[in-house]
């Protein structure tokens, strides 16, 4: 601690802690800083703490609402992806299908099979991309104020919305 007599500072910043609002205290505190050092000091701004904090993550906190929305795109895209996938192989399935049939499988068992394969596919890319998820959610991690990079309901939600896609 230097008393600012003794050496003055261009910027000086003092932080209080109030249990009333800020808002209140404000001028209070803006005619007390100029009696203490008068024709010394100017006061430029009055800030919350929110505002401060708010103000130094709002950079991080538009990234990472971008990366958000780009994650919802990516979501839907890879949605109509795994959904054309499995209506392009069904379609094309349709004389084995037929076959089946023919031969004394019942509805059931060939709605099965085909609910199978789908899965497996949805199974297969859901882990890549869980491994690759988990594998870059520490560098996106950084870019979010306040974020949980291991959230398990982001994934759960992910998986299962993969899943009715395959459907």
């Amino acid at each position: 601690y230097v008393p600012y007599a003794q050496a003055p500072m261009r910027n000086l910043t003092i932080i209080v802690r109030t249990d009333v609002s800020a808002r209140r205290v404000a001028g209070f505190m803006r005619d007390e800083a100029l009696k203490m050092l008068p024709g010394m000091i100017t006061v430029n701004k009055i800030q919350t703490g929110v505002d401060i904090v708010s103000n130094s993550t709002a950079r991080f906190t538009f990234v990472g609402g971008q990366l958000s929305a780009l994650a919802v795109l990516a979501l839907v895209l890879a949605s109509v992806g795994i959904y054309s996938v499995v209506s392009s192989t069904s379609s094309q399935r349709t004389h084995e299908i037929a076959v089946r049939m023919a031969v004394g499988s019942t509805e059931g068992q060939v709605v099965t099979l085909i609910v199978r394969q789908a899965m497996l596919l949805v199974g297969v890319g859901a882990g890549a991309g869980w491994l690759l998820a988990l594998a870059l959610v520490r560098l996106l991690g950084s870019l979010h104020y306040d974020a949980r990079p291991l959230d398990s309901l982001v994934y759960l939600a992910a998986g299962g919305v993969f899943c009715c896609a395959g459907l």
